[in-house]
């Protein structure tokens, strides 16, 4: 089943409200349809199994939630990862391997020898690395970037 993260603030009395880039993920990549059932984490510890309602023509998704979890899977030992900035590519292998050890932060360090000299992380940037290791293995929260 499908995993979505969304703010707390999205998800109000049973009902979830699917922003933009997500329902264009739901409509045209996934191609879900109204009467699926997705998986939305809000960051706190919670799953909540979310029946679909999708309104194609105006590209509209929402949804309600049929049963929420708390589930406890993050490591019980915090783990930060101190690296040095280097190419996207190699970040996100960096991120996907320490998440599947069960590394609990990564801290991006630029130093004299790193490859990539910019001290300026874009917080679309760090969204994305925060997002893409969550969603590695079976995170619940999105973990920390140190930045």
């Amino acid at each position: 089943m499908n995993r979505f993260f969304l703010p707390e603030n999205l998800i109000k009395h049973g009902e979830v409200n699917f922003p933009e880039e997500i329902a264009h993920q739901i409509l045209r990549v996934l191609r879900l349809k109204s009467g699926d059932m997705v998986y939305v984490l809000d960051n706190q510890g919670a799953i909540h199994n979310v029946l679909l309602q999708v309104d194609a023509g105006v590209g509209k998704v929402s949804g309600t939630v049929v049963h929420t979890d708390s589930v406890k899977t993050e490591p019980r030992v915090f783990l930060a990862l101190y690296f040095g900035l280097t190419t996207r590519e190699k970040t996100e292998f960096i991120l996907q391997k320490g998440t599947e050890i069960g590394i609990s932060a990564f801290a991006p360090v630029i130093s004299m020898r790193t490859l990539v000299q910019s001290d300026e992380l874009s917080a679309k940037r760090r969204t994305r690395w925060e997002k893409s290791f969550a969603k590695r293995l079976s995170n619940l929260i999105v973990g920390d970037c140190l930045c």
